[in-house]
């Protein structure tokens, strides 16, 4: 969905790419890729190394030079053979309404719960993240206002263990920031248009606001 574009009067342009964690080795080993068809790519997974992390990113956008509008999602798979059995599972933010935005507001915690599958029963939990610390090791956690970054994307990663197996799964979070003054000497003005008794008025102009996302309203 593109708010500037409700109507999709503009395609999307959406492109794939896949970086191996032993970077610069390739995702894929020879010309064999999959299908790339728009918002999908279908592979085989054994077309992908066992034991190695493999970060997918797809970026769609819109527009042109200046006015180009685009976003990012990634997801990192690493491929296990069938005859371990690990402990696996699926990290989901947690929302007031019925679905949750595409961006977190920065001004409210983040909340995160991570749901076992049958057979991770029993699995231990330890919450990681390179830019948040002291995540804690239940299923469910919230992270404060303080801990989030103002603006950007946090990822956060739940290992698992179980019987001598473990293995991880990750959410990357977008953050929707404040609007920024960008003026050093302030972005509210305020003109007197008359100053006489019971008559007098005022007008507020409020400039030089940035923002993080497609605009300010």
């Amino acid at each position: 969905l593109d708010p500037d574009d409700p109507n999709g009067n503009q395609p999307f342009v959406v492109k794939w790419e896949c970086v191996r964690a032993d970077y610069p080795s390739p995702c894929f080993a020879g010309m064999n890729f999959g299908e790339q068809r728009g918002a999908q790519w279908k592979f085989k997974a054994d077309l992908l190394q066992d034991g190695v992390q493999h970060t997918f990113r797809m970026t769609v956008s819109k527009g042109s030079s200046a006015a180009t509008r685009s976003a990012t999602a990634a997801v990192s798979i690493t491929p296990r053979s069938s005859a371990i059995s690990m402990p696996t599972g699926r990290i989901d933010r947690v929302c007031s309404g019925a679905s949750c935005p595409n961006r977190h507001n920065a001004d409210m915690p983040l909340a995160l719960s991570l749901a076992l599958d049958a057979s991770a029963a029993g699995a231990s939990i330890v919450w990681k993240s390179d830019q948040l610390a002291n995540l804690g090791t239940s299923p469910d956690i919230i992270i404060p206002v303080a801990q989030l970054p103002a603006s950007g994307l946090v990822t956060v990663e739940a290992q698992l263990r179980l019987k001598g197996e473990s293995s991880s799964t990750q959410i990357t979070v977008a953050i929707n920031g404040k609007p920024v003054c960008a003026k050093t000497a302030g972005c509210l003005a305020i003109t007197v248009n008359s100053d006489t008794f019971l008559t007098s008025s005022f007008t507020a102009t409020v400039s030089g606001y940035t923002d993080d996302g497609n605009g300010l309203r």
